[in-house]
């Protein structure tokens, strides 16, 4: 009898040992509530024309595959997508149009209340004919996952502070510099001038006008006119006269900045050089006017400061005139013109 109470009792033990193992290995399987995922909400609707049905036992593979449950009518569209989404409580709508036209991929927004982005999944003209629909219905699932749904299978894991990699940092948006204004094309120069020339002429005034257009950064092409606004007087014991004189031409200059405010050419060219004498005799003489036209060319130096699009400027134009023209009182020569001509402008520039 004592021999079988002891079997009785060291049996008895045993069996709560073991309970108390599995009790123990059981808590350690079985997380807490509190750090149990919730699941993922996958159910997703489909609907197709009849064209498009041929697509939907692919497509409804596909979903499946991932893990996606689908709901949804087989044939026809519904009068409104939402609505039904909502009903089924899917999170994104599949709409097949059929194979030639493409599947119409949305997502439900997170209240449920509207069917919200659309991506139209169209095929290639590269795809195979005889593959075209698997591919079509895989490109559309791949859409659905990685555009629209962006819903991770499994939370991540919280950082902690013992974590030996810390998270890398964000970095910070790139500032996108704005796009750089195109520099000017176009001058206009405009301003008073004076022209000089040695051979008995004084100052005579001018208006000077210049367009430069620029088709290259370090190229110039230049037109101008200076119009005559009042001449030199020339006198001696015969009479006097009235000289004018006027300039019409062209020039190219290189430029020694390609961009910025400031502007300094160097260039050449040539103009028509007009000269007008109008007489006033003293008895017993007589008294003729004369026009001369006769060429010039030139060197030129342009400066300008023109932070667009308003600006000022200085020109200088040198260089001989040919043939001179010769002003004579009574066959007595009292002017020989343009041995060299200077003409010097300054004003306003305007660049565009």
């Amino acid at each position: 009898m004592i021999r079988g109470s002891k079997s009785l009792r060291a049996g008895g033990a045993t069996a709560v040992l073991a309970m108390v193992t599995a009790l123990a290995w059981a808590s350690r399987a079985t997380p807490p509530a509190a750090d149990r995922a919730e699941p993922v909400h996958r159910e997703i609707f489909v609907a197709a024309t009849p064209s498009g049905s041929a697509l939907l036992p692919r497509l409804r593979a596909e979903l499946r595959t991932l893990g996606y449950a689908v709901r949804g009518s087989s044939i026809g569209l519904p009068r409104d997508v939402a609505k039904a989404a909502r009903e089924v409580d899917a999170a994104a709508v599949l709409i097949v149009r059929g194979g030639a036209e493409g599947i119409d991929v949305w997502a439900v927004d997170a209240e449920g209340m509207r069917v919200g982005r659309r991506v139209e999944v169209r095929p290639q003209p590269t795809d195979p004919p005889d593959g075209r629909d698997a591919l079509l219905a895989l490109r559309a699932v791949e859409v659905l996952r990685a555009r629209l749904l962006e819903v991770p299978s499994a939370p991540a894991p919280a950082p902690t502070p013992s974590s030996s990699s810390a998270a890398p940092r964000a970095s910070p948006p790139a500032e996108v510099a704005a796009p750089a204004a195109p520099p000017p094309v176009v001058a206009i120069a405009v301003g008073p001038a004076v022209g000089l020339s040695p051979g008995g002429v004084g100052p005579v005034g001018h208006l000077h006008l210049a367009v430069a257009g620029r088709p290259h950064p370090r190229l110039a092409l230049e037109a101008f006119a200076t119009t005559p606004l009042f001449p030199t007087v020339v006198a001696g014991p015969e009479g006097q006269a009235d000289v004018s004189v006027g300039h019409l031409g062209g020039s190219v200059a290189a430029r020694a900045t390609a961009s910025g405010p400031v502007d300094l050419r160097l260039g050449a060219g040539v103009a028509v050089t007009w000269l007008r004498v109008e007489g006033s005799a003293a008895p017993p003489f007589a008294a003729t006017d004369e026009n001369t036209f006769v060429a010039w060319p030139f060197v030129a130096v342009h400066a300008a400061y023109v932070p667009p699009p308003l600006g000022v400027f200085l020109d200088v134009r040198l260089g001989p005139v040919a043939p001179e023209p010769v002003v004579r009182f009574a066959e007595r020569e009292v002017v020989r013109w343009g041995r060299p001509a200077v003409v010097a402008a300054a004003g306003t520039e305007i660049a565009f």
